[in-house]
Parts: structure tokens; sequence; C-alpha cells
């Protein structure tokens, strides 16, 4: 990349070779930034937060769920002994 506008110089002359290094320059970062993108698209997406997120809504239902007893061992009837 450091090299192209001694290679666009030739082809564009003075006033060509800067606005086709800038533009050529940019379409490449802007495909190596899409790369990025797909080899590790969970550093964008927020799952960190989702996730603890889902921690505290299991914690909370956890913390209010009372179990149901049975009516046999509510009136003391419970014949699995």
């Amino acid at each position: 990349s450091n090299c192209l506008p001694f290679a666009l110089y030739p082809l564009f002359g003075p006033w060509g070779t800067l606005p086709t290094a800038l533009l050529t320059s940019y379409a490449v970062l802007g495909i190596e930034d899409v790369s990025v993108q797909l080899e590790e698209p969970f550093d964008i997406l927020p799952l960190r937060q989702f996730s603890n997120t889902m921690y505290d809504s299991i914690q909370a239902i956890e913390n209010g769920y009372t179990p149901v007893v049975s009516r046999e061992k509510r009136n003391g009837l419970d014949n699995s002994q």
C-alpha cells in the first residue's frame, strides 16, 4: 500500500495518482474491515449484556419460585414411607 502511488504515477500522472490511490486504499481497507467482522462477529454483538440479562432473569424466577406441595403432604396424609 505504501508503493501504490509509485505504481499508479506512470498510468495516471501527477493529478490522477492521489485520487486513485485514495479510492483504492479506501476500498482495500473496507474489504479488510468486512473480513474482520466476518471472522469474529461476536465482538460486535452485545452478548455479554444479553447473557447478564438472561442470568438476572433466571435468578429472579428462581428467587420467586415456591414449590407446590401436594395436598397429601400438606394435610399430613403422605403414605410414601
